[in-house]
């Protein structure tokens, strides 16, 4: 039914086109794609970490959902990746870009401060 790779790029088109013409039609459509990913890629845990950091561009969707609807699911399905993530791997570019709208989400949240990120420099 979804792809399982850079599933990203075809949510955040999706996305932008919804943010361009608030089509209901297509707001559901990518909401359901989210959803699935969630109940079907995820696990009850939500997103876990990832050794080569490829699925942290996931977070990207979820950010977006949140956005669109104000629903808590999207944040806490990204919280245990995003600390695990945080703590344990190291950031670069990879998917930096997505990354970055699911991180001022948990940096609103206080869940950065909570991890007390292992790889952050001094």
């Amino acid at each position: 039914q979804f792809g399982e790779f850079a599933n990203y790029s075809i949510y955040e088109g999706m996305y932008k086109c919804y943010q361009q013409t608030r089509d209901r039609k297509l707001r559901k459509a990518f909401l359901d794609v989210v959803d699935w990913l969630i109940t079907k890629q995820f696990g009850p845990r939500g997103m876990s970490y990832c050794r080569n950091g490829q699925w942290f561009a996931n977070l990207y969707p979820l950010a977006m959902a949140y956005h669109i609807t104000g629903d808590r699911k999207y944040l806490d399905a990204g919280k245990v990746g995003t600390i695990l993530m945080m703590t344990y791997h190291p950031i670069d570019t990879w998917c930096l870009r997505e990354l970055l709208h699911f991180l001022a989400l948990a940096d609103e949240q206080g869940w950065i401060q909570e991890c007390q990120p292992q790889n952050a420099e001094g």
